[in-house]
């Protein structure tokens, strides 16, 4: 038992081989005859379903880097063949999403110590606080509207993490996707759920974006294409993915687009034709696969409503809050320069 539980020094030996199934998992059970019936007919399937899961692996791996992988797990190891090797389990995680105690040890990441003779992991993700995304020494209207814009927290995330002279910011804009790819792929393989609360940050960040719609255009929609291939592949998952997040589901993604779906067609001057067409395969595909209808005026959020015993009551939906729309739409007053806080306190106490 104890060299069957220890599959990493056995696979780093050697003694573990690479297995990759032909078989199509949508494949129907079927009779020999049925088979031999149709075999010709079953495979040229089979063999399409192979290319597009192909097509797919590479679209949600084209940004994995072996200098991301080195950033986020750290130094690889080297396999018997000498190629490098990163160890991710799904106890690895990031300091943030850590329920450690400093200065106690960790049971479990000893009791994997023992077992793969090597130690668990420590994500290193791009840093992001989305309670902070103004810059340093931001005050007033700057500093409210960079907290409803997150557009200068993104751009100065992909600046700090892109390389010298790339103005453009194209190798910070691959480290964001990288690691969307990167952490999709841990939750979809290993239920991991630090890289959950990684790939949930990184979306909110970028989805709740407003001037980089237009001058982000290009990145935007690869997040987009991104996302919708994700969801797309979200059935891999056992159960599926958003039934391991809790009881709030995919609820978090759903309010995330119907905001951008705001700022794309309420808030942004005539923003790109690329970004708009990719926005709406993907609002099309999550209206028909999940019913989420993204347009807010599409249904009614307020209305009269019979009760059985025929009394009318009226009814609204909540959401304004969490949306900052109607009556918690956000209100910037100007003070101007001989007014303070106090003196426009003391004007609406004398207001009969």
């Amino acid at each position: 038992m104890r060299h069957k539980a220890n599959l990493g020094a056995v696979w780093q030996r050697g003694g573990l081989f690479r297995y990759r199934s032909r078989v199509s998992s949508s494949r129907p059970s079927q009779s020999r005859s049925q088979t031999e019936q149709q075999g010709p007919v079953q495979e040229d399937i089979d063999e399409d379903e192979e290319e597009e899961g192909r097509k797919d692996w590479a679209d949600l791996t084209n940004c994995i880097s072996p200098g991301l992988l080195s950033r986020v797990i750290g130094d690889p190891e080297l396999d018997v063949d000498g190629r490098p090797r990163w160890m991710v389990t799904s106890g690895s995680t990031a300091e943030r999403d850590s329920d450690k105690i400093p200065g106690l040890p960790d049971p479990k990441t000893e009791d994997l110590a023992q077992v793969t003779g090597e130690q668990d992991s420590e994500f290193s993700f791009l840093p992001i606080d989305l309670k902070r995304t103004w810059r340093e020494g931001a005050i007033g209207r700057e500093r409210t509207e960079a907290a409803q814009d997150r557009s200068w927290a993104l751009g100065d995330l992909i600046q700090r993490y892109s390389n010298g002279g790339d103005h453009e910011g194209k190798t910070g804009e691959a480290q964001i996707l990288g690691e969307l790819q990167f952490t999709f792929l841990m939750v979809l393989t290993l239920m991991n759920y630090s890289c959950l609360q990684q790939w949930k940050r990184l979306l909110e960040l970028v989805l709740t974006c407003q001037n980089a719609i237009k001058d982000r255009e290009p990145f935007m929609a690869s997040v987009l294409r991104l996302l919708l291939l994700q969801l797309k592949r979200c059935d891999d998952v056992e159960g599926g993915l958003f039934d391991i997040d809790g009881a709030e589901g995919g609820a978090f993604l759903r309010k995330l687009l119907m905001k951008f779906r705001r700022s794309l067609y309420e808030v942004i001057d005539n923003p790109g034709p690329t970004l708009k067409a990719e926005f709406d395969k993907l609002a099309a595909w999550v209206r028909d696969d999940y019913d989420w209808e993204l347009d807010r005026e599409a249904f009614v959020r307020r209305g009269m409503v019979q009760l059985e015993d025929g009394e009318e009551v009226e009814l609204e939906m909540e959401g304004d809050g969490d949306d900052e729309t109607g009556e918690y739409a956000p209100l910037v007053v100007d003070l101007g320069e001989g007014n303070t806080t106090q003196d426009l306190d003391m004007d609406d106490m004398a207001t009969p």
